[in-house]
């Protein structure tokens, strides 16, 4: 019903048919940079959760099973990294995930714009996200995105808002709601009008609110807490004989990400043990099998 109506009554089924005017399709070898390693770091974090089995904050109550990098080939606009997740109750679900080390939610950031036409694409696409299960996740360096609180705030409203009267109002009203918040909820609505070419419905805006999550990684930074305990938890899972410098061990987790950003790679439990040190596999075995009866690490 919510399909049937979004698309015939707001024409908004056109950005289905759309691609991103920002990304292209083309092999993720020839489009690195300076932000490539940033990136690189992110997507080797998630790795490292799913091959100890933690539990993440894409999804309440899940792990990763699998990974696809550079997903664009898959059909996906949000795609630096792709991740399949199980709950507890066998309950599966996607977080799409784009990395952009800064972001500021203002008109003038294109690269907030790149990433909320992506997301919005993904969202309108029925056929590659499922809605109520799937979630589209912005991850940057907060250090560096001092004007996102605004978005990530809003972004938390809309999953603790009854509806989208409830969420419309703690949004704009003056008092309970920032300048920030408002001017991030204006922006927003700007990019998505103009890729539709049409007015927003409050009630599509307030869905895509709700299925956008705002993740903030420090790794990048090696003095950060967040690098600190990366490097622990290998420390403690591998031990000492498996991993005596544990800084070594991360700097093979990041470089694999980067090779399997090269090719486009998709790895699952299954499959990922050949792209690992053999003498590594036992251990991280051993450790997803704690995990999966509760004595696991904290949440990432």
């Amino acid at each position: 019903m919510v399909k049937k109506k979004t698309q015939e009554n707001t024409g908004l089924s056109k950005a289905v048919e759309q691609r991103s005017p920002y990304k292209s399709l083309s092999n993720p070898a020839s489009t690195g940079g300076a932000g490539g390693h940033y990136e690189a770091k992110i997507q080797a974090t998630y790795l490292w959760a799913m091959l100890i089995g933690k539990l993440t904050s894409l999804q309440r109550d899940s792990r990763i099973t699998s990974l696809s990098f550079q997903a664009k080939i898959d059909g996906h606009e949000t795609d630096d990294l792709v991740c399949e997740l199980t709950n507890s109750a066998g309950q599966k679900a996607k977080a799409l995930i784009q990395v952009k080390r800064s972001l500021s939610a203002n008109a003038s950031d294109g690269k907030f714009k790149e990433a909320i036409t992506a997301a919005w694409l993904d969202f309108q696409n029925h056929e590659k996200f499922e809605r109520n299960r799937d979630r589209i996740v912005l991850a940057y360096d907060e250090s560096l995105s001092p004007k996102i609180n605004g978005a990530k705030e809003l972004s938390k409203i809309a999953k603790t808002s009854l509806d989208c009267e409830d969420f419309q109002r703690k949004a704009i009203t003056a008092g309970f709601s920032s300048t920030a918040k408002r001017g991030a909820l204006a922006v927003v609505r700007s990019f998505i009008e103009e890729i539709t070419s049409s007015p927003l419905p409050d009630e599509e805006q307030f869905l895509f609110w709700k299925h956008l999550l705002f993740v903030s990684h420090s790794v990048d930074d090696e003095g950060s807490n967040e690098h600190a305990s990366a490097l622990t938890e290998i420390a403690w899972v591998l031990g000492a004989e498996l991993a005596p410098h544990p800084a070594s061990a991360w700097a093979l987790l990041v470089d694999t990400s980067l090779s399997f950003n090269s090719t486009a790679a998709s790895v699952n439990l299954e499959t990922i043990d050949a792209h690992l040190p053999p003498h590594w596999v036992p251990a991280l075995r051993a450790h997803r099998d704690r995990a999966s009866t509760g004595a696991s690490l904290g949440l990432l």
